[in-house]
């Protein structure tokens, strides 16, 4: 039987939302050092080791992973989805080596500036929205770039806003905690 675009692309879905899972439980885990009410600054030093640990682990699971998701899921799925190894293995990278921003994302919304929060809940679908309108003349190789391209450009947002938000003087009592 044919098998849809749509199966195969929820299959190139399957091991990389589990790599998203391992990052839900690690935000957990850190959430209440994230909302602990100290300032960025206090945060980031308390947490920088923590954060290029957690980025190295995530980025060497995500190379280790690029390389074997293939045969993964051909045994797993079968030779009928091995279309979707390819997708799946650069998903499963972009969220290993980009996933680890998002701890500076959860401690940008901890500062209760509606900025950070609507750039994360609304601005990123806007933007995944736009890349898979802007990438679907490619097809299912078009959805999968324009998830990772949207999670590069999240990635990005959160490294550069919380650089700046590190560097820039809180502009009054209620922003200088998280």
């Amino acid at each position: 039987f044919p098998v849809t675009i749509e199966a195969v692309y929820a299959a190139a879905q399957v091991l990389p939302d589990l790599m998203k899972s391992f990052f839900s439980v690690c935000t957990k885990m850190f959430s209440p050092r994230i909302n602990a009410g100290q300032s960025l600054y206090d945060f980031w030093q308390g947490f920088r080791s923590i954060f290029i640990i957690s980025t190295l682990v995530f980025s060497s699971i995500g190379i280790v992973g690029f390389f074997l998701l293939p045969k993964a899921i051909t045994l797993l799925f079968s030779d009928i989805y091995a279309r979707s190894a390819e997708a799946s293995k650069w998903l499963w990278l972009s969220i290993a080596i980009f996933g680890s921003s998002t701890y500076l994302g959860y401690a940008l919304i901890a500062t209760k500036q509606k900025f950070f929060t609507y750039a994360a809940y609304v601005g990123y679908p806007l933007i995944l929205v736009l890349f898979y309108f802007l990438f679907s003349k490619y097809g299912f190789e078009g959805m999968i770039g324009a998830r990772v391209f949207a999670g590069f450009v999240l990635c990005g947002f959160y490294c550069l806003s919380f650089w700046l938000m590190l560097k820039l003087p809180p502009r009054n009592e209620a922003e200088s905690t998280l």
